[in-house]
């Protein structure tokens, strides 16, 4: 068995008892090539370690004349609890029930399911000996309804005028990375807003080491490295960026070039651009969204936005050139990836949405739309707390300015007014577009 995830296994065997008396059959890795017993009224409930922000997950590979077993229900992501971090590892769980008595083997790869001739990075298996069809009445959980308890926004806005209906800073954008196996979107995602925004206000492409960003801070209460994180602008404000030729990425929780062992050890680099200013939009709904068109007047006048939304093995099937339009929902509501979002389109979709994002993606330019893929506005919880960055200088789309901005009240946020230095505002960036 191939060790790759970042995080060990659960417990061996374990009879859990819930609800009205249903038994739950628990493995995990430690019960890698086992032969498990399972009753007829047991349901089997496999649990294996996840990063879900990797692209990576687990897929049965399916042997021949296997009808003892049937999988029930979807596979699910259950998070590890945390706290302050809105990308994590956990697990993902694959339940089953007996079908007829007999034995057989479940197999599962982790792997991305777009790699096709690639080899899968990890293994499990086990025989199971069903003791006949299942006979208790356990019925697998119902998603979330996302639409039935979504609150309002703070806020409602209404789109400027001046804005197009199609817009994207892809062209601007640095070369797609790839984390591989680490669960470091949220750097990523940071690192690819800054690498934009330098490029469009320097006109220099920069290549930032995410790698130094996992092993420096030191924030343990917030950021576990390839375990999850959230945004990190506060640190590149503070100490820079690195560049990728001096620190180059291990796809670790350390470099082992460097022999930088541990989360919060770091070496000496030299540092280079640092971020002057970065704000959370705000007037986001009790899910954590922003307003669509406070996401697009942010974007258009500040340039690329790092944010997080929830994917799991569907997200991860993307098909090139498509508008991916389901609304996934965690069984907690949370979040398991970060991208950069860099455009958007208008447009009537068949799911009721009036358009779409762009968003940058760190799974190499092997996915989806050579690394990028569409989204529509508001499913999959996208568009949760998108941040900005204030560089220097004047931004491209950026010509108009408030005379005499306040730290009260709302105001049209066009050029950074809320960012630039030497001014305070109370709480989040607010890009509320008054008419």
């Amino acid at each position: 068995m191939i060790r790759k995830i970042f995080f060990s296994g659960l417990m061996a065997v374990t009879l859990c008892t819930q609800g009205l008396g249903q038994n739950f059959l628990k493995v995990s890795t430690d019960n890698y090539m086992q032969t498990i017993d399972l009753d007829t009224n047991q349901i089997l409930e496999i649990r294996l370690p996840w990063e879900p922000s990797t692209g990576y997950s687990w897929y049965q590979t399916a042997p021949a004349g296997n009808n003892y077993v049937e999988q029930t229900g979807e596979s699910k992501f259950e998070p590890i609890p945390s706290s302050g971090k809105v990308v994590q590892a956990g697990y993902q769980v694959i339940q089953f029930k007996g079908s007829s008595t007999g034995s057989c083997d479940l197999n599962f790869e982790y792997r991305r399911i777009w790699e096709k001739n690639i080899p899968a990075s990890d293994n499990f298996k086990i025989t199971i000996h069903s003791k006949g069809k299942y006979k208790g009445n356990y019925i697998p959980p119902v998603a979330i309804n996302k639409s039935a308890t979504v609150q309002p926004s703070v806020y409602n806005t209404s789109t400027l005028s001046s804005l197009p209906s199609t817009f994207s800073w892809q062209p601007q954008c640095s070369p797609v990375k790839d984390q591989s196996h680490c669960g470091c979107c949220w750097a990523e995602a940071a690192v690819s807003s800054f690498e934009a925004i330098i490029n469009m206000i320097d006109s220099k492409m920069t290549d930032q080491s995410v790698q130094w960003i996992i092993n420096c801070i030191n924030d343990t209460s917030n950021y576990k490295g390839c375990n999850g994180g959230t945004c990190p602008f506060d640190f590149m404000k503070k100490h820079g960026v690195v560049y990728e030729s001096d620190l180059p990425f291990a796809d670790a929780n350390y470099d082992t070039t460097y022999a930088l062992w541990g989360i919060g050890h770091c070496g000496t680099y030299p540092h280079h651009e640092s971020i002057e200013n970065w704000r959370y939009l705000g007037g986001h709904n009790n899910y954590g969204q922003s307003p669509v068109d406070s996401i697009k007047t942010a974007l258009y006048y500040n340039g690329p936005l790092w944010n997080c939304f929830y994917e799991n093995h569907v997200f991860q099937s993307y098909k090139p050139g498509t508008i991916f339009m389901q609304d996934l929902l965690g069984p907690d509501t949370s979040t398991t990836h970060c991208v950069a979002i860099v455009g958007w389109k208008d447009t009537t979709l068949s799911n009721g949405s009036s358009g779409y994002w762009i968003c940058k993606n760190s799974w190499s330019s092997g996915f989806g739309n050579d690394g990028y893929f569409n989204i529509a506005y508001g499913v999959s919880l996208i568009g949760c707390w998108p941040a900005c960055i204030y560089y220097h200088g004047d931004f491209p789309n950026c010509n108009t300015t408030l005379s005499s901005p306040s730290t009260t009240g709302t105001y049209l946020d066009k050029c950074n007014i809320f960012l630039k230095p030497g001014f305070q505002s109370n709480g989040s960036f607010q890009a509320k577009v008054v008419p």
